[in-house]
This record gives C-alpha cells, sequence and structure tokens, in this order.
C-alpha cells in the first residue's frame, strides 16, 4: 500500500502568512482543492495534530477516501510520528514526503522495507 503526507503531498502546503498563526493558517486550507486525487487504496500519515480540520478538509475533498488515517495526536516532531507509523505497519510500503528534512529522517531510521520517496524525487 501507499501512503501520503497530506501538507505538501495532497493538499498544498501554507507554510507562513504574515499576521496569521498556525492555527488560521490550518483553517485556510479547508478552502484548497487536493494536489492530485489517489486512485488506489492508500492511507494517509500527517504531522497535523489538529484532528477535525484534519478529517473534514479529507472528508470534503478526496473522491477516494483512504484506508487508514494516521494523525499526530500525540504532538511527536512530525519526522518522528511518521517513522514510527511507518516502522509499525509493514504492509505500507511506499511512502511519498514533501518536506526533504523529513524524507532524509525517515530514510535513516525506517526499520521496514518501505520504500521512501520525496515529493521532488525524480525516478
Amino acid at each position: 500500500m501507499h501512503a501520503y503526507d497530506l501538507d505538501g503531498v495532497l493538499c498544498p502546503e501554507y507554510s507562513y502568512i504574515p499576521g496569521k498563526n498556525a492555527e488560521q493558517i490550518l483553517l485556510m486550507t479547508l478552502s484548497l482543492q487536493p494536489i492530485f486525487q489517489p486512485k488506489h487504496p492508500y492511507a494517509i500519515i500527517t504531522g497535523r495534530t489538529n484532528v477535525n480540520v484534519t478529517m473534514q478538509w479529507i472528508q470534503e475533498n478526496l473522491k477516494l477516501q483512504p484506508k487508514y488515517i494516521f494523525i499526530n495526536e500525540e504532538n511527536l516532531k512530525p519526522e518522528l510520528f511518521k517513522t514510527q507509523t511507518l516502522n509499525s505497519h509493514p504492509n505500507i510500503e511506499y511512502f511519498t514526503e514533501s518536506c526533504p528534512e523529513q524524507t532524509k529522517y525517515i530514510r535513516k531510521y525506517i526499520a521496514t522495507n518501505c520504500y521512501v520517496r520525496n515529493i521532488n524525487d525524480h525516478f
């Protein structure tokens, strides 16, 4: 199964907008259309910690709903949360991440045979 990071892979990412705090920026993503629509069963592994806004965006914007959604409710460092999630779900064979630093971290600490791809990688 393929898993995707949410922001920067499925949902356009806002990282900084002058005069807006993180919660306001997250709420602004509710109006954004997906970058693409997955066509096969998939999972989402996101570093987001706001379950309600995250689930609302997924339910309103993705035609094919994910089989699994992993949300960082414990507020761990995103790269640690994603690595732990991948390590505990060996059925995930591919993971696409948007952040180069997180990609590097996950590749270093992944304990399964999961291929970790950065969205900017070229095959």
